[in-house]
């Protein structure tokens, strides 16, 4: 039953408050995830309770993802950056998707607006503003860039032309916090589709619920299956997906200790700088202004010892590949710079934190916002 009632507030007048018995709250149940364009039952039978910050209350229970979870989310993008023609389509075709979705998410903006309230505890009138409105805003900005951004570009080079091409890099892990989700998440969904990446975004365990909904306007926009999926999972699984080795690129935002634990996982899969695994491109389509010339440079050696630019390109086995070299000694240069700079910053004692809200001051309090997940 609910009911309203009149409370003081100042300066002297009065506002209505909708309360809520205990016994109203229906818990709302989620038991799928978004995978290769559909929902498919979890590997695991863990939950995630989201308890609203307004009542300290339990109003939704989702799956928790699992290790296979990621990875099965995982192929799925990989097939569709590799197999599909996503990767493959023009910018003009990329930037409309981009705008659908941009569309398809401002004609549920209420609807956003008030999940994101729910799980997050923001007001609904940030919510609209600094949650939704601002993810389309985001998405609009990158559906204009992918239409002038030039992914192509023929240059003069020292023995004749050279073609550079930018091209999507592969297969994206997006981790996103839980004070802004949507709009963070579309920090990193946005510029990937630009690009022609695949996506497997895990929203924060406390703030799933809104990506359920953006799984709704992934399909009215008529995303390909499998460019975008969506796993909830905890701080565990999440580590799984960030050294999975078929992530290509991290997008990360969150607190400094996440941030440094990824840094430190990812930094585990980096091999020798200017190598040869990582410095070989393969283009499955020919050049749009034809085959240039191949420009000749200075090779050193390989990792930290090179010494000069090389750039060869060629065509061979039906594939056009770019080797690129030469980014190890200046790398190797910065990072002794950055040691000594080490060295000399004093040691800074730790604050003491309150929550997930930052160093704690005298006074400061902080709404209750979190979330409960099941023993498995």
């Amino acid at each position: 039953a609910r009911g309203l009632e009149r409370v003081p507030y100042w300066p002297p007048r009065h506002r209505l408050v909708e309360r809520r018995d205990e016994e109203a709250i229906q818990v709302e149940t989620r038991e799928h995830f978004y995978i290769d364009g559909g929902y498919v039952a979890p590997a695991g039978t863990g939950t995630i309770d989201v308890v609203s910050p307004h009542t300290e209350q339990v109003i939704a229970r989702v799956p928790e993802g699992t290790n296979a979870d990621i990875d099965r989310a995982v192929a799925a993008a990989r097939k569709a950056f590799d197999d599909s023609e996503w990767s493959r389509t023009t910018a003009a075709e990329r930037s409309a998707k981009i705008a659908a979705l941009s569309a398809a998410i401002n004609a549920r903006m209420d609807e956003f607006a008030k999940l994101i309230s729910s799980e997050n505890g923001s007001p609904y009138s940030f919510s609209i503003m600094g949650q939704v409105l601002s993810s389309t805003m985001v998405l609009d900005y990158y559906a204009g860039l992918a239409q002038t951004f030039p992914f192509e570009e023929l240059r003069s080079g020292l023995m004749g032309p050279t073609l550079v091409r930018k091209e999507p890099v592969g297969v994206v892990a997006a981790v996103v916090p839980w004070n802004v989700p949507l709009f963070t998440a579309m920090l990193k969904i946005a510029p990937a589709l630009a690009a022609g990446c695949t996506v497997v975004l895990k929203p924060a365990p406390e703030t799933p619920l809104d990506s359920y909904l953006l799984a709704e306007c992934l399909d009215e926009a008529e995303i390909p299956a499998g460019v975008v999926n969506i796993v909830m999972a905890g701080r565990e699984v999440g580590e799984h997906l960030v050294t999975h080795p078929d992530i290509d690129k991290i997008a990360f935002t969150g607190s400094t200790a996440a941030g440094k634990r990824i840094g430190a996982l990812a930094g585990e899969l980096v091999g020798g700088v200017g190598g040869r695994r990582g410095d070989v491109h393969q283009h499955r389509r020919a050049p749009a202004h034809g085959a240039p010339l191949p420009v000749m440079g200075v090779r050193v050696g390989d990792g930290a010892e090179i010494g000069a630019h090389e750039v060869a390109y060629r065509r061979g086995a039906g594939a056009d590949v770019l080797r690129h070299r030469g980014r190890g000694r200046a790398l190797a240069r910065r990072r002794r710079g950055a040691a000594r700079r080490t060295d000399r910053r004093p040691a800074r004692r730790a604050a003491p934190t309150s929550g997930r809200s930052g160093p704690r001051r005298p006074g400061r309090r902080c709404a209750p916002s979190g979330a409960r997940r099941s023993p498995r």
